[in-house]
């Protein structure tokens, strides 16, 4: 997703993308209702991923190092994803109703986290709500999380906000 105005949105409803989605641009919106994307960009024969790749990858800072998607909102809702990684200075992650699927090593190490930054540390402030995180995640700030089943550890960065329920 190629782009810098802060007022576009994009998004991918009712399809099924087996590859990888990259936010390279700066839209100010990024929603996936009703979507898959298929964990590892694609599947063997034995149904396991193809590659370890995250599913969306967000850029985290412009040709010239300064950073960019400071305004970005990913709403996910009814949807299936592979490994998120969305800068930690973006403005937020919204999933609803949906499965965020870490990958699993092909050698005993630790899984790809389901959600970070593409560093594999803190991602964005994140707003969970009935939602299976399979993996670990590492948000800035659990806004609220209800209802959600957490299958790894979960690390925030905040502590004093926040609010975690009947998970």
């Amino acid at each position: 997703i190629l782009g810098n105005d802060l007022d576009a949105s994009v998004t991918l409803s009712g399809l099924l993308v087996e590859g990888t989605v990259q936010v390279t641009g700066q839209p100010g919106r990024l929603r996936l209702l009703h979507t898959t994307l298929v964990p590892g960009g694609g599947l063997q024969d034995d149904g396991s991923p193809a590659f370890q790749l995250p599913s969306l990858s967000v850029a985290e800072t412009d040709g010239a190092g300064a950073p960019i998607n400071e305004e970005l909102k990913v709403e996910i809702a009814f949807s299936i994803t592979g490994p998120l990684q969305i800068p930690r200075h973006a403005l937020g992650l919204w999933l609803l109703d949906s499965i965020v699927d870490g990958i699993p090593p092909p050698l005993p190490q630790l899984p790809m986290a389901a959600i970070s930054n593409a560093l594999g540390t803190s991602g964005p402030p994140a707003w969970l709500e009935r939602v299976t995180v399979l993996g670990p995640a590492f948000v800035k700030e659990l806004t609220l999380a209800s209802e959600v089943i957490f299958a790894g550890a979960v690390s925030t960065e905040r502590l004093q906000d926040g609010c975690v329920r009947f998970c």
